[in-house]
């Protein structure tokens, strides 16, 4: 009786294959993880915005502090009412997310749907 059973040549091959995949995949995919991340902030604050736009119109309300995605620090919004803007406090926000820094800075005019949110992770 012959027992069939795979070479050790072949059996080093396939991790040699599987090997070179992963050292491709896992960069991908951290970029990947790196701009959700990224967007998900982006979203978060456009949302605080959009909050703040509402009370600024119900009740006069013109600052707002947000919370945003896996981070405990605060960005707080201000709403310029000489030029009726929304402002970051301090022009920028800097949030820790997993022992990296994102910057978020607005340039979002208020009623104006043109402005963007800008965030990047600061080297």
């Amino acid at each position: 009786m012959k027992v069939k059973a795979f070479s050790l040549i072949e059996l080093l091959i396939t991790i040699t294959i599987l090997s070179i995949l992963t050292a491709i995949a896992i960069p991908s995919y951290m970029k990947y993880r790196q701009k959700a991340i990224v967007s998900r902030i982006q979203g978060d604050l456009v949302a605080c915005a959009g909050e703040l736009m509402a009370e600024y119109a119900n009740n006069g309300t013109t600052t707002k502090t947000c919370k945003v995605y896996k981070s405990s620090d605060n960005c707080t919004l201000v709403i310029d009412k000489l030029n009726d803007k929304i402002k970051i406090e301090n022009s920028y926000c800097d949030f820790n997310i997993n022992s990296k820094v994102v910057r978020c800075e607005i340039h979002t005019n208020y009623g104006n749907v043109n402005g963007y949110i800008d965030c990047y992770y600061k080297e």
